[in-house]
């Protein structure tokens, strides 16, 4: 879980995920959010894009 304050109005995460997750959910303040993996080189990442509205909570779900 990570928690972000921001005062932007938009925000695009690019997350790094760890080595052999595959990540089913995104929620972003407990809803959930559509995103996009990419793979770069061996690492794989969760895009995203979120309107934090000062201060937003996001969790990353995995498959088991």
């Amino acid at each position: 879980r990570y928690d972000v304050y921001s005062p932007a109005k938009k925000l695009t995460a690019h997350i790094l995920m760890p080595k052999g997750k595959v990540c089913e959910k995104v929620l972003v303040n407990g809803a959930e959010m559509p995103f996009t993996t990419e793979t770069v080189g061996d690492s794989q990442y969760i895009n995203f894009v979120f309107k934090p509205e000062n201060k937003v909570a996001f969790e990353f779900l995995f498959k088991k």
